[in-house]
């Protein structure tokens, strides 16, 4: 079987769109999707292109945020690119 990540983003013309990820690995497989704000979205891809990355990873998340916007209280979307492990290699992952 196949593994892959796909992801895929739909502009809604207004500032935001939908980022829609399916993954498949090891048996297990999965999709979501949220809407984000396309300037931190572009921020994001920004990041990834810097090397060496900034920080120990680089990520977005989004889903449902809290009514004052301060917290993330369901999560239907993270990526997050980065080193997690002393001397490892160069990882993605996606919630």
């Amino acid at each position: 079987m196949a593994q892959y990540l796909s992801v895929s983003f739909e502009d809604d013309l207004d500032g935001t769109g939908r980022l829609s990820v399916r993954a498949d690995s090891a048996g297990f497989s999965g999709s979501s999707a949220a809407y984000f704000d396309v300037q931190r979205l572009t921020e994001f891809a920004e990041a990834l292109g810097t090397y060496p990355l900034p920080d120990l990873h680089v990520k977005i998340a989004g889903g449902f945020w809290s009514t004052d916007a301060q917290r993330l209280e369901q999560e239907h979307v993270a990526v997050a690119v980065g080193r997690w492990v002393a001397g490892a290699t160069w990882a993605c992952r996606s919630t």
